[in-house]
């Protein structure tokens, strides 16, 4: 049984008081692109110097681009 999902933390507390913080919720900025342009079936995430994560990742037929900008508590 896996949790996902921006409220897992909170759910697994439900289940132990005691659990550590294991989600980091973030916002961002996104583009997407026709898939045409990458022949690639793979998708790559960074770090960058900043802490912001960049991304680019093939999803239904489209190609996401973008980075995290901001973290929410």
């Amino acid at each position: 049984f896996k949790l996902t999902g921006a409220w897992a933390d909170k759910i697994r507390l439900k289940d132990n008081p005691k659990a550590a913080k294991r989600i980091c919720i973030v916002a961002g900025s996104h583009l997407t692109y026709d898939q045409s342009i990458s022949s690639s079936k793979f998708g790559l995430c960074l770090p960058s110097p900043d802490g912001r994560v960049l991304l680019v990742v093939p999803w239904l037929n489209r190609i996401i681009a973008g980075t995290t900008e901001k973290t929410y508590d």
